[in-house]
Order: C-alpha cells, then sequence, then structure tokens
C-alpha cells in the first residue's frame, strides 16, 4: 500500500495566511486560558479553535489533492 506522504504541501498565498492565522489563533487560546476562569468562554473558544482546525484539515486535503 502506498501512503501519501501529507508532511508537505504546497498552497496558495491566501491559504498559507490563513493557515498562520489559525496557527496564531491556537496560540492565543493556551494565552487566554492561562488568564481566564469563564468556563463559558473557554468553551465557546475551544468550539472556535476546534472549526479553525477542521477548516486547516479540509484546506489540506484541497491542496493534497491539486
Amino acid at each position: 500500500m502506498n501512503k501519501k506522504d501529507t508532511r508537505f504541501f504546497s498552497m496558495s498565498e491566501d491559504e498559507d495566511e490563513e493557515y498562520a492565522d489559525d496557527t496564531q489563533a491556537e496560540s492565543s487560546l493556551d494565552e487566554i486560558e492561562e488568564f481566564t476562569e469563564d468556563p463559558e468562554f473557554l468553551e465557546k473558544e475551544w468550539e472556535r479553535k476546534d472549526r479553525a482546525w477542521e477548516q486547516k484539515q479540509e484546506r489540506r486535503a484541497r491542496c493534497e489533492r491539486v
């Protein structure tokens, strides 16, 4: 079975910028968690982070098909 190497893929400039934004959002969430104890706020932020991760996976899948 020949499995495709997914470590390297090409992205357009727009996708590259979106990826950078997603990465920044993830690190920002870690910083926010350190300073807040509001469970509702944290839950919403984690949901947002999950959506961003799913979108990043979808973009990677599109790039792999190209």
